[in-house]
């Protein structure tokens, strides 16, 4: 049977509007749901299929089978820009918002969630996704394994962040420093908008994990972006790594 996804919706403290939520069901005896967490920078799930594409290939492969969610935080409803790295489109788009809006939307979906009688959460974050993901490791218990692709502490880009009120480094290593539990963190070698060192810090502030690995990865962008089905560079080898992350 063809997986379908259905769509939620949650309402956010930004301006009352809608946080979408897409949940496709996995094994009737899974606990575990696996929820991909976007970049800030990134379309709206109808306009990019590359979570989609990733997570059913992670739901096949993965022996537990597990519900899979990927997530949209609200925000204003724009037509995409001409090109697509049009600054000011990302600044309008998010036009008042803060950070902790911005959490407090993710903080949302996970509350939804173990509502829905899910005992153990797995996340895939990308870019400020990840970043908060690991942040939320110090509210959730649930939250077991956080993989990470290009997720900062803080920007080289002096029109970054979008978001007011951007937390200090220290505030959010702070967060992550006692997660108990397993994380994965990848950075690609043609990441321009975060820094290494900042990477290698988070690496190290992680210590009290149970697993911890820092991995960088040629010919990867800010985003992994790649010309495959899933979108992503170094599919061959991402994918492999990020299944066998999830099974530990």
């Amino acid at each position: 049977m063809k997986p379908v996804f259905v769509k939620h919706l949650l309402k956010s403290s930004y301006r009352n509007l809608p946080i979408v939520v897409y949940i496709s069901t996995g094994s009737k005896y899974t606990k575990t749901t696996l929820v991909l967490h976007p970049g800030a920078f990134e379309p709206a799930w109808g306009d990019n299929n590359r979570y989609k594409q990733i997570l059913l290939w992670l739901q096949s492969k993965l022996s537990f089978k597990p519900h899979i969610v990927a997530y949209q935080t609200s925000r204003l409803q724009k037509l995409p820009p001409k090109l697509p790295k049009d600054k000011k489109y990302w600044k309008e788009i998010f036009s008042g918002k803060t950070f902790n809006q911005e959490l407090d939307d993710v903080r949302k979906v996970f509350n939804f969630l173990l509502s829905r009688n899910v005992k153990e959460l797995h996340s895939l974050g990308f870019s400020l996704g990840g970043t908060l993901a690991m942040i939320l490791t110090s509210e959730f218990p649930q939250l077991k394994k956080v993989c990470v692709l290009g997720s900062a502490i803080s920007t080289k880009r002096d029109y970054l962040p979008v978001l007011s009120g951007y937390p200090s480094k220290l505030w959010i290593l702070e967060r992550m420093s006692s997660f108990p539990h397993y994380l994965n963190i990848f950075q690609g070698f043609e990441d321009t908008i975060v820094p290494f060192h900042d990477t290698e810090e988070v690496f190290r502030t992680v210590q009290k994990a149970k697993w911890v690995r820092l991995s960088r990865i040629a010919k990867a962008d800010h985003m992994f972006s790649g010309k495959n089905k899933y979108g992503l560079a170094s599919a061959k080898i991402l994918l492999p790594e990020i299944k066998a992350f999830f099974q530990l």
